[in-house]
């Protein structure tokens, strides 16, 4: 396994990066117990969709979660990340 080459801490929506890439996960630093959190193959949160809907849990909110996808999931538009209903501290790893 090649190890990510990038990282990106977000606390809002947005796009982490534009073109083609792979994403090795993500790993939820602080999270309130109702935020959500999803990845797209896009420039925007537009289809089609990389990894759907994860919604946190009061445990996730007690602290650091990581996911993380050994051999990556390859995306061909760019990566997006939305994060909603509640606040949220990411780091996203990817290449």
């Amino acid at each position: 396994m090649a190890l990510p080459a990038l990282y990106s801490n977000i606390a809002a929506s947005a796009q982490v990066k534009s073109g083609q890439g792979k994403f090795y996960g993500f790993i939820i630093n602080s999270s309130a117990a109702t935020a959500t959190i999803k990845f797209w193959d896009a420039l925007t949160a537009t289809a089609p969709v990389l990894l759907n809907t994860i919604t946190c849990t009061a445990a996730v909110a007690q602290g650091a979660t990581a996911t993380i996808i050994p051999d990556g999931i390859e995306f061909k538009t760019g990566l997006y990340c939305t994060i909603a209903v509640a606040a949220m501290d990411v780091t996203i790893l990817y290449r």
